[in-house]
């Protein structure tokens, strides 16, 4: 989703909150915070796990404000993040 589309989708899910899917399953918050911190102020990042504790490779991000977390989603979809490339959107719903 370009930087256009984000905008005005956002403007029917006002959001400041931002999926993030396919990153490395050594990811911890603290890594998702680093990556996406120049963005915004994030007032949480959450790793969603398996009941053993292990990664599903996706999480969410609630930024401070909505431009931060469109511009996230403008800057780091597609980012290369090691072996894989990171799935960016704005969070749709209840996903959580």
């Amino acid at each position: 989703m370009d930087l256009e589309s984000t905008m005005e989708w956002n403007k029917n899910f006002q959001t400041n909150s931002i999926f993030v899917y396919n990153f490395p399953n050594e990811w911890m918050e603290n890594d998702i915070k680093k990556h996406f911190s120049h963005y915004g102020n994030i007032l949480g990042a959450t790793i969603k796990r398996e009941t053993n504790g292990k990664s599903r490779g996706y999480g969410f991000i609630n930024f401070e404000n909505q431009q931060s977390a469109i511009n996230a989603v403008a800057g780091m979809n597609g980012f290369n993040a090691g072996n894989k490339y990171l799935k960016v959107s704005i969070k749709k719903g209840e996903e959580q």
